[in-house]
């Protein structure tokens, strides 16, 4: 077991001087003064540390009673808005009620608006895709009739060439009998 020394090392006393009655010889111990020394030594850092102690708790004390008044101002201030919301929340509930069943409505008459609107643009793109159709068909025919009307040019002009040329050596050769009568009758 452990002397009282090695637990409480802050207790040994150092030795102090003797005191000496008149009377005596020998110096005696003054066990008065040991014992009042001893325990001033022990009591003064005690007696400190629990001051100490003492403020640190009164500052906490002190905190703790203002974060209490504000906990309990902010308290009382979320109590009044939940109240107030409650109230506001029950006033409010058949409001939200009738405007969300009118967004609902309106939801439906805007389906229904986009639907009527997509068929009618599907509608106009059939109609503008036919007549898209039908303007290309009829420009096909035109370009046939163009070429056909090309090709009845062509040949008109082929026959109109070839009648020209005929006319001509006709002429060539009349102008050349032209020129053996006339060559035939100076002989």
């Amino acid at each position: 077991m452990p002397t009282s020394a090695a637990v409480f090392p802050h207790l040994v006393l150092s030795p102090l001087p003797a005191y000496i009655h008149p009377d005596e010889d020998e110096p005696q111990p003054n066990l008065e003064f040991l014992c009042s020394s001893a325990v001033q030594k022990v009591t003064e850092p005690l007696v400190e540390q629990l001051q100490e102690v003492n403020r640190q708790q009164e500052v906490i004390i002190d905190t703790l009673k203002e974060q209490n008044k504000t906990n309990e101002v902010k308290m009382a201030e979320l109590l009044q808005k939940v109240d107030f919301l409650y109230k506001e929340g029950r006033n409010r509930k058949g409001k939200d009620k009738e405007a969300l069943l009118l967004a609902i409505q309106n939801i439906k008459e805007s389906h229904t608006a986009i639907s009527e609107e997509k068929m009618q643009m599907e509608l106009e793109f059939k109609e503008a895709a036919a007549k898209q159709e039908q303007q290309l068909t009829d420009a096909r025919m035109a370009l046939i009739e163009e070429k056909k009307i090309s090709l009845g040019l062509k040949e008109t002009v082929g026959k109109q060439a070839q009648e020209l040329e005929d006319a001509r050596m006709e002429k060539m050769q009349m102008k050349l009998e032209f020129k053996e009568a006339a060559a035939k009758q100076e002989q």
